[in-house]
């Protein structure tokens, strides 16, 4: 249609456009309007007054409606205007002729329309507005006087933009950094996120989130914008979450839709995150240390600690498998304990036994709290609701233990033995398990601290013996602070078998107020042993080797040197398969008592024999000498003996000198046969 021309107003506009405007006739007559009505826009506080016209009513004509004033008459003509343009008369519904009973009723209010046809000019995502008001002509005049008017926005133009250009929900930073959403992220039950803004985005706005894990979708919303250009806040609720499935992704959409009813497209979808809601257990019972966590329990001392504290922690109503506790002693972590089997009620979740290393690394004295946390896949899920305590008393001589996964206190200096017979340091042998030895424990620790005091007990680690008490550390040593030493028995030495035998010592101190002891274990190190008990023999002399075939005068003469010469070794009474036998000969050139020269010639180690089980059978072993051996002594003496060994060391046996006569008187030499 054609719009209209505007024309002069014929009066004086006393108020601005939007009040009650009060308008004076040439004639001296007075008008007072009162403001026009406008139907069926949205009413929710944002514009005052209304403006914004639906979406859903855009292709319907505007009802508006004009209320009876004082000065009215019959026949009077109420048409609507546009943006000040002329005066609509003639266009149906937009104009109205008063009649007689109209006038008369004071409460009457006029019914006008403005055709849809009057805001074809705002064009798909634009966002406009015009004025729309109304003048009043007397019945006989063609002049019009203007009465108020009101704005009226058309609204075309969708929140978001173009599809694709609605950015994703924003979570917490330490959200996105997990991709897990705890049960902590919530707050009073609900999850805030962040739309951060979007084009055309508008006071009033509303948005809808949609979250689904693929096979159940849940509506949140709608949530209202308050802002034209800061971020909006979203509450999601942790019941509406926990519709959804655990350790799955989530995909997070919203769309939002703008006071006139226009709607956007979806939202980038939000799809990094899973969710860690279900079965979260609402309390974490206080564990349980039994013996030491109730009034009047004792101390837990170091050695308490060095065998394992236990803690039990109570049923906890949600926990799965696969749950995996962490305890918490003081301000130190356990490593993960994992939850292999969830016991009927009203069994205990889990039972452990605290390590050293844990415990150690706590407090030294004093109240300890014991806690623990819950977590699943990676993520702590609760938190015990209050720790049980505990006293403690963990101090040690030479202080807290640098490495408590080691055996021994990594602070003590290792210890020394030395042999009374042999002075040989950690290497000790028959002579000194028999006579006794002397232990040093060091005065200072490996930092360079005083390790001893005065009245400390000592006690020396022997092997897999029990401690073996040492005299305690006397005022006058720890006056001089000088290392301690001590004699260890034979009987001491001797409880252990031949090889290596690790030593070490303890040292004991009463530290607490009810005389409470704790005692430091050194590191072992390993001394070399060797028992005569162990050895060939047992520690009695092996019987001589003997040759079993000499003359009438007990000697090997030529006739005997015409085969080989048999000898005979009778085996010991600790013999045991694998031992061995070396014979060794040498021979001197003197046949008196007095030994004579040596023979160089003669002297031989034989190839070693191994014992055998027929060897044991028999009691003995025997074995032939080559006779030419006897030739090259020819005339003098010959010596055979042998070295018994088994596995824990040599023992060489005695000997006897045996005659030789070979040579023929009246030859010069013995030729070799």
């Amino acid at each position: 249609m054609n719009k209209p021309v505007p024309k002069q107003l014929s009066g004086q506009l006393l108020r601005p456009a939007g009040k009650r405007s009060r308008v004076l006739f040439p004639q001296g007559g007075v008008l007072e309007f009162k403001d026009l009505v406008v139907e069926g826009l949205v009413e929710d506080g944002v514009d005052n007054p209304a403006e914004l016209l639906p979406v859903v009513d855009h292709d319907k004509p505007l009802n508006v409606r004009v209320p009876n004033w004082d000065e009215v008459e019959e026949g009077m003509v109420i048409a609507l205007y546009v943006n000040g343009e002329e005066e609509l008369e003639g266009e149906a519904g937009a104009w109205h002729s008063i009649t007689a009973a109209e006038a008369a009723d004071p409460t009457h209010e006029f019914p006008l329309a403005l055709p849809s046809t009057y805001w074809d000019f705002v064009a798909k995502g634009e966002d406009r507005t015009f004025r729309v008001g109304y003048s009043v002509r007397p019945e006989f005049s063609g002049e019009y006087e203007r009465g108020p008017n009101r704005v009226i926005r058309i609204d075309k133009l969708a929140p978001g933009g173009s599809p694709g250009t609605l950015g994703r929900l924003s979570f917490a930073p330490e959200i996105e950094a997990r991709k897990r959403i705890l049960i902590t992220d919530f707050v009073a039950d609900m999850l805030t996120v962040y739309v951060r803004g979007y084009l055309a985005q508008q006071q009033g706005d509303q948005i809808m989130v949609t979250m689904t894990d693929g096979t159940t979708s849940v509506p949140v919303g709608p949530f209202t914008v308050t802002s034209s250009t800061d971020a909006t806040p979203l509450a999601l609720p942790l019941a509406e979450l926990q519709k959804l499935n655990d350790s799955t992704p989530i995909t997070f959409t919203y769309t939002s839709r703008d006071r006139a009813g226009n709607p956007s497209a979806d939202s980038v979808a939000h799809d990094t995150l899973q969710l860690l809601l279900q079965d979260i257990p609402v309390v974490l019972p206080t564990p349980e240390v039994p013996g030491f966590d109730q009034s009047g329990d004792p101390l837990i001392l170091d050695k308490n600690a060095r065998a394992g504290i236990k803690l039990v922690v109570p049923e906890v109503t949600g926990a799965r498998i696969g749950d995996k506790v962490v305890v918490l002693w003081g301000a130190q972590r356990s490593d993960e304990h994992e939850i292999t089997v969830v016991q009927p009620s009203p069994d205990p979740l889990l039972q452990l036994d605290l390590r050293y290393p844990l415990t150690s690394a706590g407090p030294q004295t004093g109240a300890v709290a014991v806690s623990y946390e819950l977590w699943r896949g990676g993520f702590k899920i609760g938190d015990a609701t209050s720790p049980a305590t505990v006293n403690v008393d963990l101090r040690l001589p030479g202080g807290p233990d640098p490495d408590p996964e080691l055996p021994g206190h990594g602070n003590l200096e290792l210890a020394t033995i030395v042999g009374d017979d042999s002075g040989q340091t950690d290497d000790l042998t028959p002579e000194d398990v028999a006579a006794g030895a002397q232990v040093t424990i060091p005065w200072l620790a490996l930092d360079g601290s005083e390790l001893l005091e005065q009245d400390d007990k000592l006690q020396l680690v022997w092997g897999t013996q029990p401690p073996h008490a040492l005299d305690p550390v006397s005022a006058a040593e720890a006056a001089a602070k000088v290392d301690i030493t001590r004699r260890v028995l034979p009987t001491v030495l001797a409880s252990e078998p031949s090889g290596t035998v690790h030593m070490g010592y303890t040292v004991t101190r009463v530290f607490g107020a009810n005389r409470e002891e704790n005692t430091a274990l050194s590191p072992s190190k390993p001394v070399a042993l060797l028992r005569g008990q162990d050895l060939p023999g047992e520690g009695t002399a092996l019987k001589p080797l003997e040759f079993t075939d000499l003359n009438k005068y007990g000697a090997i003469d030529i006739e005997k040197a015409q085969r080989p010469l048999p000898v005979k070794i009778e085996l010991y009474d600790n013999v045991t398969v694998g031992d061995t036998i070396v014979i060794h000969l040498r021979a001197d050139d003197s046949q008196r008592p007095t030994p004579g020269n040596p023979i160089p010639a003669a002297e031989e180690d034989l190839p070693l024999i191994r014992i055998e089980q027929h060897h044991i059978d028999t009691g003995a072993l025997t074995h032939e000498i080559r006779r030419q051996w006897a030739f090259i002594i020819c005339t003098g003496s010959a010596t055979v003996e042998y070295t018994a060994k088994n596995a824990h060391g040599p023992v060489k046996a005695g000997h006897k000198r045996v005659p030789v006569t070979v040579r023929e008187p009246s030859q010069p030499t013995c030729p070799l046969p």
